[in-house]
């Protein structure tokens, strides 16, 4: 099965269908990016603007491959 894991944090988590601390395993097809992945489990692109594939930073069009690890992250404000 070819499923990546995704990592959703701060206000992202509550679109986690469980507790949010355990990644998400989601199934994808061949040339999959993460706009349609983000799509196909609900999350807005606007609200996940930050993202790391692999520990390396994406960008929403980035194509997928079996095994990568997705951390999405909301904009943070601070000072």
């Amino acid at each position: 099965m070819d499923e990546v894991q995704i990592r959703l944090y701060a206000s992202l988590r509550t679109y986690h269908p469980g507790d949010g601390a355990k990644p998400l395993k989601v199934e994808i097809v061949p040339g999959e990016t993460i706009r349609s992945l983000c799509q196909r489990i609900e999350i807005p692109p606007a609200e996940a603007p930050v993202i790391f594939v692999n520990n390396r930073r994406g960008n929403p069009d980035d194509r997928l491959s079996p095994g990568d690890r997705v951390d999405l992250f909301p904009l943070v404000a601070g000072g």
